[in-house]
């Protein structure tokens, strides 16, 4: 699965004139590294299998950042988040605190990448990516009754959403915060919370298709943005599901659960 994805990435950087279009999915690997590297620096253990590329800041440079607790040499969107996550995990070892420090970091960064480009394909796939995540957020919290401050540390505000309602559902139960989504019905979650009562893995799904829907939208487009980013969608979708399909086949699982799992393809 690395050998194809660097595949992708390198097709990619030779046919786009501005790599930055894509900071908005790098984002997601930047920030991977810099839990990874928190980790293994507080807890002395090995991290360099865990890393990820490609990336928009250098493994090494968050390394020292860390190391040395310096982080003014990290872009400014990360400086913060860095931080406060090494803060909440030296001082409390409460990883799941830490982590949506920088879960909340990175959505916020992709949001502001994605808007850079005016591209509105890739400004509707990431604001969606953004609401479900903060879904998934919420729906975690609910379940295992997180408080407040949990919330307002891990969620990051999407256009039409608002976060204080969002939080008042989740903090009164899962039950509650879907029926919340089932009546304001953004970004089809009326849709995704039946899902959800089907199951999570469901869910999963479904919120993975809803993004393939959006890059689709590249196929109608010959010369511009929208084809590369569709085609970027299209084949990590095509690299999970041979890895759904490995996975399923070693674990001996039946072939209509391996169906289940499988997600919409972009072609």
């Amino acid at each position: 699965m690395t050998q194809e994805t660097a595949k992708l990435w390198d097709y990619l950087r030779g046919v786009t004139p501005d790599f930055s279009l894509y900071d908005a999915f790098l984002y997601r690997n930047d920030y991977h590294n810099a839990k990874a590297i928190l980790k293994g620096v507080l807890r002395n253990r090995p991290y360099a299998g865990l890393l990820l590329r490609p990336c928009t800041v250098e493994p090494a440079l968050l390394e020292a950042a860390v190391k040395e607790k310096k982080y003014a040499p990290l872009p400014a969107h990360m400086r913060g988040a860095v931080e406060r996550s090494y803060q909440l995990l030296a001082e409390t070892a409460d990883t799941q605190r830490s982590d949506a420090v920088l879960d909340a970091a990175a959505m916020a960064a992709m949001l502001a990448a994605a808007e850079r480009t005016r591209v509105p394909m890739l400004v509707e796939l990431i604001r969606t990516t953004v609401f479900y995540s903060d879904v998934k957020t919420a729906l975690r919290a609910a379940r295992t009754r997180r408080g407040p401050e949990f919330l307002e540390l891990a969620l990051c505000p999407a256009a039409g959403m608002d976060l204080a309602e969002l939080k008042k559902a989740a903090l009164a139960g899962e039950s509650e915060l879907t029926g919340y989504l089932e009546q304001k019905d953004l970004y089809g979650s009326r849709e995704a919370m039946a899902a959800y009562r089907e199951s999570p893995s469901a869910f999963e799904k479904w919120v993975d298709d809803r993004l393939m829907g959006i890059a689709r939208q590249g196929r109608r487009v010959t010369m511009g943005p929208e084809a590369l980013i569709g085609y970027l969608l299209g084949k990590e979708t095509e690299i999970k599901a041979v890895h759904i399909l490995a996975s399923g086949l070693r674990a001996g699982q039946p072939e209509e659960a391996v169906r289940e799992r499988l997600r919409e393809l972009y072609g």
